[in-house]
């Protein structure tokens, strides 16, 4: 995972993320910096030890098609076992994405010459980006053509591929709600495992009718296609609940303002008014694929269409491990009840050895219990 910025000015940057191949928003973003710019634009990698090289060689190649001077810092498993502890529990409140430690490093690094940043928040959602938009749909047409037991049959049939889409076809074929499964992809499976792992505290909090509230917040659009009602749902919910929140966390604390033109309300305001169906064409974000063509014509063939993913699942199996025992063994939510040290112990187990991914519910953990600890503690200097 690596982010780039382009410097228009002494003080204006514009932070380019991206995963395996640049992410189309900040690439369009970084080039129109160039274009506007009276000088190379300035470019910032951060990459991790264990990466693919290509990761990093990717960011070189991109800056250099944009004539930017190009800047990278590399950090090893023993800083980021630094990092990640002082800052998951040093934040105001805790936040469990992974994406929050790049973030952070980036805007560290970029700091030393720009104080403020541009960054691409708000292009997925606007834009139809997400590839689960696309499966969602899918799923929805398929409850409605299907029959039920020909769909829980080739859904049966799916589930006996080993490739991670045979996996997900098996999920879309098998009778639900969208909305259900929606939550339960953008929170990493964690709806099924609460009832394992709260202890008796959360116990009693367990709700039944979140699916209703996410609902209510569609504001009018719930009779609409669904990949517009998943679109707006992001757009009000998670955007500002997760994303944003993320990028002003990493920011603030490296002294560095990001700022989002994607959420320009002039910008938004005319991306609703394109039908869903296009904006999801070519992968997604087919619009600003096009304006991509334009200004950088060699650019498209390279921008993924995979969504940014942090490789917290190897960080947990490997440097950040004894952050994980230490959360286990005297962790004040596990010591207080909030959650049971038994089950969270089986699933790092299970994390570890193979068995399944975990990390989408032992790093939410982790960012509470740094956070926790560091409360209990009173030094919240």
């Amino acid at each position: 995972m690596d982010y780039h910025g382009s410097r228009m000015s002494d003080n204006l940057l514009a932070v380019l993320w991206r995963r395996r191949w640049m992410v189309l928003a900040i690439v369009l973003v970084a080039a129109l910096a160039a274009r506007a710019s009276g000088e190379p634009i300035q470019t910032f990698t951060v990459g991790f030890d264990g990466w693919p090289a290509s990761e990093t060689a990717n960011a070189r190649l991109a800056a250099r098609e944009l004539g930017a001077e190009h800047h990278e810092l590399i950090l090893t498993q023993d800083e980021l076992l630094g990092r990640v502890p002082a800052l998951l529990s040093g934040i105001d409140q805790p936040l469990a994405d992974p994406g929050l430690v790049l973030l952070h490093a980036t805007a560290e690094h970029a700091r030393r010459d720009v104080t403020v940043a541009i960054g691409d928040a708000g292009a997925d959602e606007l834009f139809g980006g997400y590839s689960r938009y696309r499966w969602l749909w899918r799923s929805e047409q398929w409850d409605r053509g299907l029959p039920s037991p020909l769909a829980a049959g080739l859904s049966q049939l799916a589930a006996r591929g080993r490739h991670a889409r045979a996996a997900r076809l098996a999920d879309l074929l098998r009778p639900g709600d969208v909305l259900e499964r929606h939550l339960d992809w953008v929170t990493g499976r964690r709806p099924a495992l609460r009832s394992r792992l709260y202890g008796p505290p959360l116990r009693g909090a367990l709700r039944t009718g979140f699916i209703g509230d996410l609902a209510g917040r569609l504001n009018g659009t719930s009779t609409g296609p669904v990949i517009r009602q998943l679109m707006v749902l992001d757009q009000v919910h998670r955007l500002p609940d997760a994303g944003l929140v993320k990028a002003d966390r990493a920011g603030m604390r490296a002294s560095l303002e990001v700022r989002t033109p994607y959420l320009n309300r002039d910008l938004a305001e005319f991306a609703a008014t394109v039908p869903a169906r296009i904006h999801v064409r070519d992968g997604g974000k087919a619009l600003l694929r096009a304006l991509l063509a334009k200004v950088a014509p060699g650019a498209p063939a390279r921008c993924s269409k995979t969504a940014f993913e942090v490789p917290a699942a190897a960080w947990l199996r490997g440097p950040l491990s004894p952050l994980i025992d230490d959360q286990l063994a005297h962790g004040s939510v596990f010591s207080e009840g909030w959650f049971d040290r038994r089950e969270a112990a089986a699933l790092v187990a299970e994390h570890r050895n193979g068995i399944r991914d975990a990390s989408g519910a032992i790093w939410p953990l982790l960012a509470l219990g740094l956070w926790l600890d560091r409360r209990r503690s009173g030094d919240l200097c």
